[in-house]
């Protein structure tokens, strides 16, 4: 599986109330582009270039208390991959339901679905969305115990040459 490191300066910003207002002041913190109105989402760019981390922080005091900041995902092309918060996570044994609940919830997850056509996957959410940066989320979950591979769920946008 391809590695896709966090963007420094470009970030989903998904709007939980309010959905088609960035909140009063935001303009300072970047570009706004609204890309799907009925889900009051949002691609910010900023002009400052921290670490992915430091910037997803300042990102985050940007926005309302509220609302979901994730990294944008770059591939090593440089192509973007847009997360959407979820997180597939393909166990080396296919877990029960009981299983899946007591993972969920030892990890700070919210199961949302099972695969339905493999058995040992399963997808979840942060329980704290709005302050979990999605990338230390994929890599403690990767780690525990009885996982063969944990991944964030991308929308990506192709062009042919």
């Amino acid at each position: 599986m391809e590695t896709l490191d966090p963007s420094p300066n470009e970030f989903v910003v998904r709007h939980r109330r309010a959905p088609s207002r960035v909140r009063a002041g935001a303009d300072a913190a970047g570009a706004w582009t609204l890309v799907d109105p009925a889900s009051g989402t949002y691609l910010l760019r900023t002009t400052t270039r921290n670490d992915p981390r430091g910037a997803w922080e300042a990102a985050v005091r940007s926005v309302h208390a509220d609302d979901v900041v994730l990294p944008v995902l770059r591939d090593q092309d440089g192509v973007a991959h847009y997360p959407t918060g979820e997180v597939t996570v393909r166990f080396e044994v296919a877990p029960s339901n009981a299983d899946l609940d007591a993972f969920a919830l030892a990890q700070r997850l919210r199961l949302k679905r099972r695969n339905a056509f493999e058995s040992q996957q399963a997808v979840f959410e942060p329980a704290d969305t709005p302050r979990d940066y999605l990338p230390d989320v994929v890599a403690r979950v990767a780690k525990a115990s009885g996982v063969l591979r944990a991944w964030a769920n991308t929308a990506s946008h192709y062009t042919r040459a």
